[in-house]
């Protein structure tokens, strides 16, 4: 969707990864989420860089904090 410029399908994508997010009270990833859900929203991309290294980040954090769970 970003290589395409689909907007649409970035807000939406972006959107249901926030309320994903928020289910697991993931707010660094909720944040992040929702900077690219207002580029998609907004019809840009600027920033989708950084942006898109503050989601994988986050997911990482999310992952770490899942697996200690799981094992635990």
């Amino acid at each position: 969707a970003i290589a395409r410029g689909d907007f649409s399908r970035v807000e939406r994508s972006a959107h249901t990864l926030k309320g994903a997010s928020a289910t697991f009270g993931a707010t660094s990833l909720v944040s992040a989420a929702l900077r690219i859900e207002k580029m998609g929203h907004a019809h840009t991309l600027d920033g989708i860089a950084p942006a898109l290294v503050a989601v994988e980040t986050a997911l990482d954090a999310l992952r770490a904090e899942l697996a200690v769970l799981i094992t635990s």
